[in-house]
């Protein structure tokens, strides 16, 4: 389960669980998609992605929201007009996710940017990534 704020849980599953260990997540801020259609994955209801970036050697690391950041606070492309979340069926009617993740990944000094030139932020800062340069976000 993960806190996207205001006392609110979402329940998740990884993709990608291989990669990082339970005590690795528990406690930590990560970046998460909420507004996904439910889909049953290992008989436990996803409601939600987490993001992370991989690179072409297998080695993953999850999106870091500023540290400053609150629980539930909403990242946007700093420059681009910030829009009201569009819901579940909208997501998936209009293949909003398939379509923007193309135009979002790392640069060189392993800031998450959408279409190259605009930081992906929260009032309180870049999110970044650990070091995986030029990479796409995926989840």
């Amino acid at each position: 389960k993960v806190d996207i704020g205001k006392g609110e849980e979402l329940e998740m599953v990884m993709e990608h669980q291989p990669y990082f260990a339970e005590e690795e997540l528990v406690d930590r801020k990560v970046v998460v998609l909420c507004n996904l259609k439910m889909v049953k994955v290992v008989r436990t209801r996803s409601t939600g992605a987490i993001l992370l970036v991989a690179n072409d050697k297998g080695k993953v690391e999850l999106l870091d929201p500023s540290p400053e950041a609150e629980i539930g606070e909403r990242v946007y492309a700093s420059g681009e007009e910030v829009q009201e979340p569009v819901t579940p069926i909208q997501m998936k009617k209009n293949k909003v996710w398939e379509t923007l993740c193309k135009d979002i990944k790392t640069n060189n000094k392993c800031e998450v940017m959408y279409l190259d030139r605009y930081p992906v932020r929260s009032r309180a800062g870049p999110v970044r990534v650990e070091s995986l340069k030029k990479v796409l976000v995926t989840k």
